[in-house]
């Protein structure tokens, strides 16, 4: 449903002044239209609870920023140009990269689930999810652009994640107790999806934004229609995934379980085909806007950049004093 106008209010976004880019050679990945030349990971944990990292995966060099509150998860937005970061005390302040300065905030009236934040492909907005009365277990999209809360989404239950369509028409969000919503923004109508029985791990659209993949502890992973939230294809034998993307073509996924490595499965019929990069149990995934290349948190604490389609690795650095919970990645 929308905001009511009194739920809405402005923010006040500086302008951004300093360009900032890097380049990184041999990346295969990246979205059409106002692709960013330079890429970054957003990371937290290695310096304390309130301060997080942004990393040039082209050094490895970590640029340290200090937020006012301890905070949950990230997501790059303006192109790349900033980051979001999201408070429990209910405040996602927006960071530009290259100075560090805050340079807009949300504040939500509500504390925040810090476990999820989700941005749009076209930026417009940010995905957060409520945690106390008035919006317990509500995702709220706040537009960048005014200012303004304008759509509220109720789970139902306390949401574990959220991921939009790589066209921006959908979003969907999994909760602790195995509910998985995707809601048509234009439309404001939603499916129910399946009967999944307890926590969700991840979700993925597939890159034509037809089915949606998800993933849960004692589950194995399943696929959806997203028009319908009916069935489709067939489930990949495993559970417990923390890592899971489709491939280019969309024909088939990557995943992984908490204690396996990553391996390919068809999703027509859950057929296993064989293994995609390093025998490493990985930890956390960024996907780019064309499905060929991921950037992964293994656990080796190292971070890879992974061709989706060769399964090689184009780089590597170690993620020792850059933050060891991965969040997010700029393409």
């Amino acid at each position: 449903m929308r905001c009511s106008k009194t739920e809405r209010f402005r923010i006040a976004l500086c302008s951004i002044l300093i360009p900032f880019s890097f380049m990184l050679s041999g990346c295969g990945g990246g979205s059409s239209g106002s692709q960013p030349d330079y890429t970054n990971i957003a990371a937290y944990g290695a310096v304390s609870g309130k301060n997080f990292n942004i990393v040039n995966t082209r050094t490895g060099l970590a640029q340290t920023i200090v937020n006012s509150d301890v905070i949950g998860a990230a997501t790059f937005v303006g192109g790349g140009m900033d980051v979001a970061v999201v408070s429990g005390s209910g405040v996602i302040n927006i960071y530009n990269v290259s100075t560090g300065a805050v340079v807009g905030s949300f504040n939500c009236g509500c504390t925040l689930n810090t476990q999820g934040i989700a941005s749009s492909p076209d930026g417009r907005y940010i995905a957060v999810a409520g945690d106390s009365a008035p919006d317990a277990n509500v995702v709220m999209l706040w537009n960048q652009q005014t200012g303004m809360c304008d759509y509220k989404f109720d789970l139902g239950e306390r949401v574990k994640i959220m991921a939009f369509s790589p066209d921006g028409k959908y979003l969907a969000a999994g909760g602790t107790g195995g509910a998985v919503k995707i809601w048509n923004i234009s439309t404001d109508f939603f499916v129910n999806v399946g009967n999944n029985t307890s926590t969700i791990e991840t979700i993925a659209f597939s890159p034509d934004g037809q089915i949606l993949a998800t993933a849960n502890i004692n589950e194995k992973v399943r696929f959806w229609k997203t028009s319908d939230g009916t069935r489709t294809g067939s489930p990949a034998d495993i559970s417990g995934a923390s890592v899971l993307f489709f491939l280019p073509d969309g024909n088939s996924i990557a995943t992984a379980g908490f204690t396996g490595t990553l391996h390919k499965y068809r999703v027509a019929d859950g057929a296993d085909e064989g293994a995609l990069g390093p025998a490493v149990i990985p930890y956390r995934s960024s996907i780019s806007g064309d499905f060929k290349t991921a950037f992964i948190r293994y656990d080796d604490k190292k971070f890879r950049m992974l061709d989706t389609v060769t399964g090689g690795v184009s780089m590597s650095f170690d993620a020792m004093g850059t933050g060891d919970q991965f969040q997010d990645m700029s393409w």
